[in-house]
């Protein structure tokens, strides 16, 4: 029992009450607006404002990600505790201590092979950070359930373009490797 003046301490279950509660009130506002404009589950983008369909797709996964609150729930729960996990390891690291890495990249990936990707503390914050965003968004979009296999299949693939092209291997501030080549010479690379 707390005492009086006392704060309240984090719980976890309360959260996650709190948070479904949350996604049930929104789940209902998205029904109620989609009832208001005359359509049942889904909304339309006209089709030359969308030719290749990603809108489109991108609008049913989040009608479908809307009817199952606690499994997105849980897809932000599972990115939270990554990220708790990886302040943790940096900190640690930086201190001196020695932490095992919280993402890695799958295997096969050749875009952080430099060494720095693991030994400076920033590259290997900025690999992990977003080894884990890109995690939390496949694994939410192919956990959608009521979703077409056509539509999964475009809101897969347009989620993907859309994580490699925010990897932090294609910005010079966040490549170890483009940075390096850049400082040697002087920006003749560039």
């Amino acid at each position: 029992m707390k005492a009086q003046g006392e704060p309240d301490r984090f719980n976890p279950e309360r959260l996650v009450e709190a948070m479904g509660g949350v996604a049930s009130r929104y789940q209902g506002l998205w029904a109620d607006f989609l009832a208001r404009q005359g359509r049942e589950t889904s909304v339309t983008l006209a089709p030359d404002l969308d030719p290749l369909g990603a809108g489109q797709a991108f609008l049913e996964l989040t009608a479908a990600l809307a009817k199952n609150p606690q499994g997105l729930l849980e897809a932000q729960t599972r990115a939270w505790n990554g990220y708790a996990a990886l302040w943790f390891n940096t900190a640690n690291k930086l201190l001196g201590g020695d932490s095992a890495p919280v993402a890695a990249p799958a295997r096969g990936d050749r875009r952080f092979r430099h060494e720095a990707w693991d030994d400076n503390p920033f590259f290997s914050f900025v690999k992990q950070s977003y080894l884990l965003a890109a995690d939390a968004v496949q694994s939410t979009v192919a956990n959608a359930r009521d979703l077409d296999q056509q539509a999964a299949r475009k809101a897969r693939f347009y989620a993907q373009q859309h994580i490699d092209a925010l990897s932090p291997t294609n910005f010079l501030l966040t490549n170890p490797e483009v940075a390096q080549a850049t400082m040697e010479s002087g920006g003749e690379n560039l």
